[in-house]
């Protein structure tokens, strides 16, 4: 696990394809025309997620040399190297899925830790063609909701990939519900940060604070943005618990979950 510095005293922990990218020498950099950033999901193995991205990439044939990073968001209970890294509050399925800042060792978004990455990608890689950050279930959330709020984005080479998120940040307080779009009553929070554009929610979340006051502006900037979304066609399940008729792992079933629809497939149709 390597660390990219966020702030003094704070490093965000990632996985890379070529080691600490501070020490990959110029000459590789030369050839490195597309980077990879991918997202782990809920449990945290961005191990796993890195393995199984490094695997992809090695099939590819359309570019010289590519970089994969996956970053690491820690929770207060995992075990960490003796480095400085940033580390969350794991309550309500992981703060940093929607940029809340870090528990320690200093409060940092989690979105920030996001955009200096891409923001050091982009000033290092001076042929770079195609920069992907691309998430799946909890890394969808995260990628969906960060690509609506980050200024740091280059319209030429970035693109995201949003792949079977439990639940998405709306851009309009209306939800499908009978067959008619309209607001929910009888469930007050639906529509706060992270599963809409509102003021509110569990955990204050100062990224969006200073960023969100301008909703039409995050609106119609998030629509030029070139954004893919994958959906499992048999991501079917309605249930979170084990010992249902069936299991999707991470489902989320609040209130404010259900009224986006009963299961993935369903919310993510119902969001495009």
């Amino acid at each position: 696990v390597h660390g990219i510095r966020i702030d003094k005293g704070a490093e965000l922990a990632y996985y890379s394809s070529h080691g600490a990218i501070e020490t990959i020498e110029k000459p590789l950099l030369d050839q490195m025309d597309m980077a990879l950033i991918v997202i782990h999901g809920a449990d945290r193995n961005g191990d796993d997620y890195f393995c199984a991205t490094k695997a992809a990439a090695e099939l590819q044939r359309s570019f010289n040399q590519v970089l994969i990073l996956a970053p690491q968001f820690y929770a207060e209970m995992d075990t960490r190297p003796s480095k400085p890294l940033l580390y969350w509050n794991n309550d309500k399925d992981g703060a940093w899925r929607y940029g809340a800042d870090a528990t320690g060792p200093v409060p940092l978004s989690s979105y920030t830790a996001l955009d200096v990455l891409v923001q050091k990608l982009l000033e290092i890689l001076p042929n770079l063609t195609r920069l992907v950050i691309a998430g799946h279930s909890s890394g969808g959330q995260t990628v969906q909701r960060w690509s609506l709020l980050t200024s740091v984005w280059n319209k030429q080479t970035m693109r995201a990939v949003v792949a079977n998120p439990s639940s998405y940040a709306y851009l309009s307080p209306l939800r499908l519900l009978n067959g008619t779009w309209t607001t929910p009553t009888d469930c007050p929070h639906y529509n706060e940060w992270e599963w809409g554009l509102s003021n509110g929610g569990d955990i204050e979340v100062p990224y969006r604070q200073l960023v969100g006051h301008n909703v039409s502006h995050l609106i119609s900037r998030f629509q030029e943005r070139k954004i893919t979304y994958l959906a499992g066609s048999q991501d079917r399940c309605n249930v979170s618990e084990s010992n249902g008729w069936c299991h999707s792992h991470g489902l989320e079933t609040t209130c404010m979950d259900v009224v986006q629809g009963g299961d993935r497939l369903v919310r993510s149709a119902r969001y495009m």
